[in-house]
C-alpha cells in the first residue's frame, strides 16, 4: 500500500490493500474533534480508523468492514470492544460512490455517523487525552484499491445540529 499523508482538504489518495498494510497518516488533531472523510471501498474490504493518543499508548479504533463482511466495532486499545456500530448505519456503505464518514470525539463521548445515519453515540471518558494522531488502515484482497478524499476537521457543532 502507498504510505502517503493527505495534506490538504480535498486531496484524494489511492491506497492498495496488501497483506502487511501500513496505516496512512492523516495528521495530529486536538483532543476534541469532528473528523470528516470520504471513502470508496468494495465488498471484502475493511477500513480501520486509528486514533492514537499523543500523550500515552492508548488508542481508539473504528473497525469498519464493508456491509456484509462482519460487524463494525469501536474499540479502546487492542481489541477491547466497547461498542458495536449500528447495522442500519453500516448497511449504508456502498461500492457505487463515496461513503461519507464522520467521527466526533469529545472529552466524555464518541459519536460516528455513516452517510447521515447515526452509527454510534457512546459515553467514554477521554478527559486524559491531550490530542490524537489519526491514521487510516485499509485492508482486503491483495491489490484491491481503496480511495480516500476530503479529510478535514469540522466544527464541533455538526452532530448536534444534524437532523438525520
Amino acid at each position: 500500500m502507498q504510505n502517503e499523508t493527505l495534506s490538504s482538504e480535498g486531496d484524494e489518495l489511492l491506497a492498495k490493500s496488501v497483506n502487511n498494510a501500513q496505516p496512512i497518516a492523516c495528521g495530529e488533531f486536538p483532543p476534541q474533534i469532528d473528523y470528516h472523510f470520504h471513502a470508496k471501498f468494495v465488498p471484502g474490504q475493511t477500513l480501520a480508523l486509528h486514533l492514537q493518543s499523543t500523550n500515552s499508548d492508548d488508542q481508539l479504533v473504528l473497525h469498519l468492514p464493508f456491509t456484509a463482511d462482519g460487524p463494525a466495532t469501536f474499540a479502546k486499545n487492542s481489541g477491547n470492544v466497547f461498542a458495536y456500530i449500528s447495522p442500519r448505519a453500516q448497511n449504508q456503505l456502498d461500492s457505487k460512490g463515496w461513503n461519507d464518514i464522520r467521527l466526533r470525539v469529545e472529552k466524555d463521548r464518541v459519536s460516528v455517523m455513516i452517510k447521515g445515519f447515526h452509527a454510534i453515540d457512546q459515553p467514554l471518558d477521554l478527559s486524559e487525552f491531550k490530542g490524537w494522531n489519526i491514521s487510516l488502515e485499509p485492508s482486503g484482497p491483495e491489490d484491491t484499491e481503496m480511495r480516500f478524499r476530503y479529510l478535514r476537521r469540522r466544527p464541533l457543532t455538526w452532530l448536534r445540529s444534524s437532523t438525520n
